[in-house]
């Protein structure tokens, strides 16, 4: 599947966080998960956001990510090198949803979907 998201996608690096909960922080992830997978977990990813400039964050969907919309916010919020957070539907519904960081910033509701209750998006193996 990473190697799947690094072709079709074309992203340099890919972090799985495999044992928290979607309405978890970010910042409270993944503290005692020993094995890493692929280029790192969810604290790798916020440490790739404060190093890299203009970074594009690609995640499956919105449950999968983070049903937490008020830790996202504050995540665009103190990372000015986050630019965009792309949500790849495109193999269950032929949807992108492209989130620009001045718009979060800007309008209060634009991540009101990151507040789904649905499990998160099966991908075909």
């Amino acid at each position: 599947m990473c190697n799947c998201l690094r072709n079709r996608l074309l992203v340099d690096c890919v972090f799985v966080s495999y044992s928290c909960n979607a309405s978890d922080t970010l910042h409270s992830r993944d503290k005692n998960q020993e094995k890493v997978l692929e280029d790192g977990n969810t604290r790798g990813m916020l440490r790739h956001i404060k190093d890299n400039n203009k970074v594009c964050l690609v995640v499956l969907d919105h449950a999968g990510f983070s049903t937490n919309r008020e830790d996202l916010e504050q995540l665009v919020s103190d990372n000015e090198n986050l630019q965009k957070i792309i949500v790849d539907t495109l193999p269950f519904n032929n949807q992108v949803t492209i989130y620009e960081r001045q718009k979060v910033l800007d309008e209060q509701q634009t991540m009101k979907a990151f507040e789904c209750k649905n499990r998160p998006l099966q991908r075909p193996k």
